[in-house]
């Protein structure tokens, strides 16, 4: 027979007691931490917000802008020189990146480290192919006659024909490159092996001529027109001639998170491009007097002629017309071939392109 207990009345009450202190006391201490944590949010909420809450944090950033070292990043540095980011965003409220190539400024993008930049299209229909999220808000230069293949004076070599079986400084996946491989190459009945490509920036490309650890290199200008001036070198090629389909347009792109949050600044940004592209055409002398101005504050010791040559082998660009979408198209189609993408994007249909901004700048400034 199992064995009854009984609970005596004192022991009872104390048992309830003691569980409903219990309860109490936590009870207490939860009121207490909800107060507290309250209190904490409300002191983190404040120190995160803007001042006196008038401004998002994309509205407070700088526009970040970048831009290439070379001729093709002239139009930011006059644009900069001349005042028109400061008209357009204020004083302070912008910033620029140099890059010594416009594959960088392509990467920088893709990591959202730049709000807007140029380069050249080669690269920009891989990143559109693979969906990476470039996108194109208009034209930049043509800039064909800027580049060439460079060999020192003294040597034996006298056409591209030459070059077979000799080392070339250039830089790999670039439209140079791209132009090299497919235009220039074939036209002398030759292949992409049959030149030793030593993959360099523009810098070390310099260098490693100079030691003599190259017999020829890739440069443009202003560098090419100081290695004239200084007889250090001579071309061998005109690009121009073999760049079909057109590889060598610079073109404006832009971040699509910046798009979406901030359209008005990619907006002012075009406008500045456009007020620097007008003085390019109106009085290409200032232009490249702000330009040479510029080159000297980045230590770049070059003459006034130098820069003034330098700009007339730019050729300004805005609208994107039926011409540079074939060329996307046909790009993509050599890339195809190449197994360097997969698919063709639709360009004609507007995959990768943003014309809004560019149609807000040009009817602000009564531009076509």
């Amino acid at each position: 027979m199992p064995v009854a207990y009984s609970v005596h009345p004192v022991q009872k009450g104390r048992s309830r007691f003691r569980e409903a202190s219990h309860l109490f006391s936590f009870s207490e201490r939860r009121n207490k931490m909800r107060k507290w944590f309250g209190l904490l949010s409300l002191l983190l909420a404040l120190s995160l917000a803007p001042v006196g809450f008038q401004a998002t944090d994309a509205e407070a950033a700088k526009f970040r802008i970048g831009m290439h070292r070379q001729t093709f990043g002239s139009f930011t540095a006059v644009a900069m020189g001349m005042g028109y980011f400061d008209e357009e965003f204020g004083k302070g409220n912008w910033s620029v990146k140099v890059f010594p190539q416009g594959k960088l400024v392509i990467e920088a993008l893709l990591s959202r480290s730049l709000d807007v930049g140029h380069g050249a299209t080669r690269p920009y229909v891989d990143g559109v192919a693979k969906k990476a999220g470039l996108v194109m808000i208009s034209a930049s230069s043509s800039w064909c006659k800027s580049i060439s293949i460079w060999v020192r004076p003294d040597s034996p070599i006298k056409t591209v024909a030459d070059l077979k079986g000799k080392t070339m400084a250039e830089k790999k996946g670039t439209s140079t490159h791209f132009v090299l491989d497919n235009g220039i190459l074939p036209a002398f009945g030759m292949k992409p092996k049959d030149i030793k490509i030593m993959n360099t920036t523009t810098a070390e490309r310099l260098s490693a001529f100079r030691a003599k650890v190259v017999q020829a290199m890739v440069i443009g200008a202003p560098t090419s027109f100081r290695l004239t001036d200084k007889k250090w070198a001579r071309p061998i090629v005109d690009y121009c001639k073999y760049d079909n389909p057109p590889a060598m347009i610079f073109i404006e792109l832009a971040n699509p998170r910046t798009l979406k949050s901030n359209p008005g600044g990619v907006t002012k940004y075009l406008r500045a491009y456009l007020k620097s592209a007008n003085l390019w055409k109106k009085d290409p002398d200032k232009f490249a007097k702000v330009y040479h101005k510029w080159l000297i504050s980045k230590g770049r010791k070059v003459d006034y002629s130098i820069a003034r040559r330098s700009i007339d082998v730019v050729r300004p660009l805005y609208k994107i017309t039926p011409r540079i979408i074939n060329a996307l198209n046909a790009t993509a189609k050599v890339q195809k071939g190449r197994g360097k993408i997969r698919r063709l994007p639709d360009f004609a249909g507007g995959e990768g392109i943003e014309r809004g901004p560019l149609d807000k700048a040009l009817a602000s400034m009564k531009m076509n």
